[in-house]
């Protein structure tokens, strides 16, 4: 098959979503697919056998006549922002959407209008949900398969858009490069969070776990470790600092991925418990599956898609809410040694979604969309 990519997620653009994209599309052209990627103005031609088109600005106004230019040069289109599906009437090739949850909420691509002045200076308000649905209506109308995340971004995605013709599921996945045995220590329990530290990312809760944990720190020895980057690293230092917590936390910032798996196989247990925002939900989770991947056990909340995610008992728990107070009381279940995961079985978890098995999901749905 010869797949054509919408993307603005592809490196060097960092995160999970930059990951999937990059090693879904790796695993095809192993196989002997040929793949274009049409992404933004710096991406870089970092995968072997994929064609890498640095030409589109997330504005679809403008990034209509990329599709325009390449559409003989494929049998399908692969959308990998919400937005793109909007383009899917200016072409008569299947076009498939995959879709992660935010960006039903807050497009990555839209039409900006940026060679209308007129318009641009309404592109904030036009960038709203309800105005892309009429402004991308002709082109969600023709995208011939939605292939959210997780069940509970089908659930979104049928909510905002109900005439969809065709919807498959497709989880996120997890490269071999987190695949390790887990590294037993002496010493107490080091625990780890990986996010981004963004202001725009506070749903991710680290202040919330800290606070838990400051609960804790007289009943248990405990390291607590956290990797990421963003403009709130400096504001949760003075938050550890103000709670004495400096002994018991360490905030890593960026760490490459060779370190990353050091923590991952290092922790003996994974802490991500984010909030539900009206505008903001955790589509899916990769950051679990690359902990499991280690033999690590996660400690999670049910919100959004991390329910598909984590499986209960098996890779991780859950905590009854990201509130501190019954952040601490999971803890304590973990720290008291009440709670028990399986390294085997989390990393048997994770190994489900290696990107060979994912691959095979989305290949299939290709090849009924061209048969």
């Amino acid at each position: 098959m010869r797949i054509g990519i919408l993307t603005l997620d592809w490196p060097p653009h960092g995160g999970g979503m930059s990951r999937f994209c990059c090693e879904t599309f790796a695993e095809l052209a192993k196989r002997g697919h040929t793949v274009t990627a049409l992404s933004w103005h710096r991406a870089q031609s970092s995968v072997e056998g994929i064609r890498v088109e640095p030409i589109l600005n997330g504005d679809l106004s403008t990034d209509r006549s990329a599709l325009r230019r390449f559409d003989g040069d494929v049998d399908l289109w692969h959308a990998w922002e919400f937005g793109y599906g909007g383009l899917a009437h200016l072409t008569s090739r299947p076009m498939i959407v995959t879709v992660h949850g935010n960006d039903l909420m807050r497009p990555k691509a839209y039409y900006r209008f940026t060679r209308t002045p007129a318009l641009h200076r309404l592109a904030p308000r036009l960038s709203k949900p309800r105005w892309q649905a009429r402004l991308c209506k002709p082109g969600l109308k023709r995208v011939t398969c939605f292939t959210p995340n997780s069940s509970n971004t089908e659930k979104l995605l049928r909510r905002s858009w109900p005439n969809c013709r065709r919807i498959e599921v497709v989880p996120c996945g997890v490269g071999d490069q987190f695949f390790q045995r887990h590294e037993r220590h002496d010493g107490p329990p080091r625990l780890l969070t990986v996010c981004s530290l963004s202001t725009l990312r506070r749903r991710k809760n680290v202040t919330g776990v800290i606070k838990a944990l400051a609960r804790l720190r007289h009943e248990f020895a405990f390291r607590y470790d956290v990797c990421g980057d963003g403009d709130m690293i400096d504001e949760l230092r003075d938050f550890v600092t103000r709670l004495e917590m400096e002994d018991r936390v360490c905030l890593h910032g960026s760490v490459e991925d060779e370190r990353l798996a050091e923590f991952y196989r290092a922790a003996d247990l994974f802490v991500l418990a984010p909030y539900e925002r009206e505008d903001d939900v955790e589509g899916f989770g990769i950051v679990y599956l690359e902990a499991n991947a280690a033999g690590t056990p996660c400690l999670a909340v049910r919100t959004g898609g991390i329910e598909d995610a984590v499986r209960d008992g098996i890779s991780g728990f859950f905590a009854a809410s990201p509130e501190p107070a019954d952040l601490a009381d999971a803890l304590r279940r973990f720290l008291s040694g009440k709670v028990r995961l399986d390294p085997d079985a989390a990393r048997d978890w994770a190994g489900q979604h290696r990107y060979p098995n994912i691959v095979d999901r989305l290949e299939a749905v290709y090849q009924s969309l061209l048969a």
